[in-house]
């Protein structure tokens, strides 16, 4: 497979089969990050916010401005959208540039960094991102953490949809946060008691 891209500022894929481009540049990004160690969830996470950046479309730029580079270009839309030439000389619009681009803003890289940023709410480092196993954690981290725009949940629905597509099955049941550890003191004793409980009244 090779990613397929459409260059302009109108939404891609209106003379295509829409899924079947949306697949394959689903397991681009997919081949791309499962060698580098990214979970399944992981990855879903950042196509999750691709797909509501740039309609996972490589060649992709900011809806309705001509392709001025003061706006977002490619998969996430950088902004401005030299962001992304001054790293690419040649295709900008190659997925798999694109994709070392993004690999190196979440590690920090020379002349790069300030892109990723950890916040309070969602703190991973690349090491930590890359081996989340939540689905909703991961997309959620990547637009706190990377993209910084608007909050829509189409981006959790485009990463579970992903997963559908790399698995064949959808998303199971989120796991459970860590588990709280409650102390208390009976008969004069401290205890520790390491997993939830519910109080019941009488």
């Amino acid at each position: 497979m090779s990613w397929i891209y459409q260059i302009g500022d109108t939404v891609p894929w209106l003379n295509y089969d829409t899924n079947s481009n949306i697949i394959n540049n689903t397991w681009e990004v997919y081949n791309y990050l499962n060698p580098l160690g990214f979970t399944i969830e992981s990855i879903c996470g950042i196509i999750g916010n691709m797909r509501s950046e740039s309609y996972l479309n490589p060649g992709q730029w900011e809806l309705g401005h001509g392709g001025s580079t003061s706006y977002g270009w490619g998969l996430i839309q950088w902004t401005p959208g030299t962001s992304l030439t001054d790293y690419i000389s040649g295709d900008w619009f190659d997925g798999n540039l694109q994709m070392d681009l993004i690999v190196r803003e979440m590690m920090q890289a020379s002349g790069v960094s300030g892109r990723w940023i950890p916040t309070s709410d969602y703190p991973y480092n690349y090491d930590q991102f890359k081996a989340l196993t939540s689905i909703e954690t991961a997309t959620k981290a990547y637009f706190y953490e990377r993209e910084r725009g608007t909050w829509l949940n189409t981006r959790l629905q485009y990463a579970n949809e992903s997963y559908q597509i790399l698995t064949g099955e959808p998303p199971g049941p989120e796991p459970p946060g860590p588990t709280p550890e409650f102390d208390f003191v009976m008969f004069g004793k401290k205890k520790k008691q390491i997993s939830q409980f519910v109080r019941k009244r009488r």
